[in-house]
């Protein structure tokens, strides 16, 4: 049991290491309004991920396959939300807002926006089943194993994604409204590129 949970662990921070959307959204939410801000938005990818590790753990061939023969309009709705997320964010000019609280729709947003990037991307089942493998868990029968595993990869891509907020949230001193400005810049070009790359791996 805790062998499994163990795994799971790691392959969720494995999972989450490459900074890719989530992590530019994660870095500029914690910048903007702190380290719970940051966080919640890696939460929404980390429910995400939850969801393919389940569909794949569990072998749910048939969502698999649904996944499989549309993988090409989902990954085309992923390359939309990053490219509106992207224009969005580099379009404001906003100030650091450090009075922002838990509630606000801004954190909502932030959430929702890092789940439906992490759900419009169908390869990461792929991802996931080949890590599986790798770490010998095909062979786990248990129901409460397959669920430990679930878990434990939700825990390991959600603790990255703290590592993450913290060390953005404590940047938020020496930031400035120009020094934030120019990092929401870069950040906003990071999400448009990558709304690109992946618009464009779609099409092949």
């Amino acid at each position: 049991m805790l062998e499994a949970l163990g795994k799971g662990l790691l392959i969720g921070f494995m999972f989450g290491i490459p900074v890719g959307a989530v992590g530019a959204l994660t870095i500029q939410r914690s910048l903007k309004e702190g380290f719970a801000a940051g966080v919640i938005t890696g939460l929404g990818s980390s429910l995400a991920d939850c969801v393919y590790a389940f569909v794949g753990m569990f072998g749910l061939s048939l969502i698999t396959d649904f996944l499989t023969a549309w993988q090409r309009e989902i990954r085309f709705g992923g390359c939309l939300v990053i490219l509106v997320l992207g224009w969005r964010m580099g379009r404001k000019s906003e100030a650091l807002e450090m009075t922002a609280t838990s509630a606000s729709p801004s954190r909502r947003s932030g959430f929702l926006s890092a789940f439906l990037i992490g759900i419009t991307n169908p390869a990461a089942i792929l991802t996931f089943l080949f890590a599986f493998s790798y770490f010998g868990l095909g062979a786990v029968t248990s129901g409460a194993e397959a669920g430990l595993v679930v878990i434990g990869i939700g825990c390991g891509t959600l603790t990255w994604w703290c590592v993450l907020a913290a060390l953005a949230s404590g940047l938020r001193k020496q930031m400035n409204e120009e020094k934030y400005w120019l990092v929401n810049q870069v950040l906003a070009a990071l999400l448009l590129i990558l709304g690109v790359v992946i618009g464009i791996s779609a099409l092949y």
